[in-house]
């Protein structure tokens, strides 16, 4: 992979050097949390943390509105997504778990060491 080639249109607006720095967690990778979490790996996002319900599995009927397709279908969304980013951009470090409950998406930008709490699909950043 060559970074240079890989930023290249985009590298005067998003400053990947700054973003490979950046940690984003993802509560939720339905069709809105994907789609949050696949343009954080084109932005140059380095660490991206995919959290989802266990066993959320992609069914047919997401499908229309989700950025993963068929041959993801019966997959954890966590790991099929996990794998889409990493296709999207190799050296974003995509980490996953699966174990909240039903919850809304909520994107938050951490500034030190990601911490997070399966209860209540809470994400806190800690200094490390």
């Amino acid at each position: 992979m060559n970074r240079n080639e890989l930023f290249k249109r985009t590298e005067a607006i998003l400053k990947p050097e700054i973003a490979h720095k950046e940690t984003w967690s993802m509560i939720g990778v339905g069709s809105g949390g994907a789609r949050v979490a696949e343009e954080a790996a084109r932005f140059g996002v380095g660490t991206i943390i995919l959290v989802d319900r266990p066993s959320e599995k992609l069914e047919e009927h997401n499908i229309i509105r989700h950025p993963l397709g068929y041959r993801d279908l019966g997959r954890l969304k966590v790991e099929a997504l996990r794998d889409h980013i990493l296709n999207i951009n190799p050296e974003s470090l995509s980490r996953f778990a699966a174990g909240v409950g039903k919850k809304p998406v909520i994107m938050m930008r951490c500034r030190f060491a990601p911490t997070a709490i399966a209860e209540d699909a809470l994400v806190r950043c800690a200094r490390s």
